[in-house]
């Protein structure tokens, strides 16, 4: 997963730095499109870091619904996920401490 992080935001960069030139060389060559590459611009600078954090809360999810399904899931091997301490005032090893370290 972290190589397809790194690939996504690679595209992001490249495909922002492309909008970026094409702005700038349209407002040089006096195009009279170069309000429409601005506004393209300024609303990429915004929407293209959304969409690769969206994309990745859902690769990120269905990474974890694959591991939970093959029964490698992220308990600690107490039976909870977690594992920072007991309800029952315990600090979750062996049931010999409490919650204030006594």
């Amino acid at each position: 997963m972290k190589k397809f992080r790194q690939i996504a935001a690679l595209a992001g960069v490249i495909l922002l730095a492309g909008l970026y030139l094409a702005t700038l060389a349209a407002a040089l060559l006096d195009n009279p499109d170069s309000f429409f590459f601005l506004r393209l611009a300024i609303g990429g600078t915004i929407g293209i870091p959304v969409l690769l954090w969206i994309i990745g809360i859902f690769v990120r999810a269905g990474k974890k619904t694959d591991e939970t399904e093959d029964g490698t899931g992220s308990t600690n091997g107490t039976g909870r996920a977690g594992g920072a301490g007991g309800a029952d005032g315990t600090n979750g090893t062996n049931g010999t401490g409490s919650a204030d370290g006594t």
